[in-house]
């Protein structure tokens, strides 16, 4: 897939990981690069990590998620 440079901001100043999103037909829609302290992940593999390390996630309320 051909990603043009100038369509993902500071692509080109960096190493990192870059998140892409494009349409059905596979053809890029636009990006942006991670920050150094930004990971991508689903939430489900989130808690379970966490909980598997003995940190517990809680909502605005401080109920356990």
């Amino acid at each position: 897939m051909f990603i043009p440079d100038e369509k993902i901001p500071g692509i080109d100043q960096y190493e990192r990981p870059v998140v892409i999103f494009r349409n059905r037909e596979g053809n890029f829609l636009s990006g942006f690069v991670l920050a150094a302290d930004e990971f991508v992940t689903s939430f489900s593999s989130f808690k379970e990590r966490c909980e598997a390390m003995g940190i517990y996630l809680v909502d605005g309320c401080g109920e356990r998620l």
